[in-house]
């Protein structure tokens, strides 16, 4: 697993500007601190800004709901495939399985 993994743009669809950074606990925690000059301070035009973040979250949204469709409609192939298959094989139901 990476250190850390920065996402920028991409996370709001390409719309706003917007950045992530994902890091290890060890790196989160080296700029935790109270005193300002411990952060990290470099986010001039990716700072997460109201509208930027409320583009983020509808973006998210919307993939998470277009990935369900497309793992049904997955979902769905794979049983035809596995109904034909049984026909092939000359599989029949026996029964409820429990």
């Amino acid at each position: 697993w990476p250190d850390a993994v920065l996402l920028s743009k991409g996370i709001s669809g390409g719309n706003l500007p917007l950045s992530v950074v994902l890091s290890s606990d060890e790196i989160f925690e080296s700029f935790l601190s109270d005193d300002f000059t411990r952060g990290f301070l470099h986010s001039h035009s990716y700072t997460g800004n109201p509208l930027a973040c409320a583009a983020a979250m509808l973006y998210l949204i919307i993939s998470m709901r277009a990935l369900r469709i497309l793992l049904i409609n997955n979902l769905n192939i794979c049983h035809k495939h596995l109904v034909v298959l049984n026909q092939i094989l000359g599989f029949q139901r026996s029964g409820r399985v429990a």
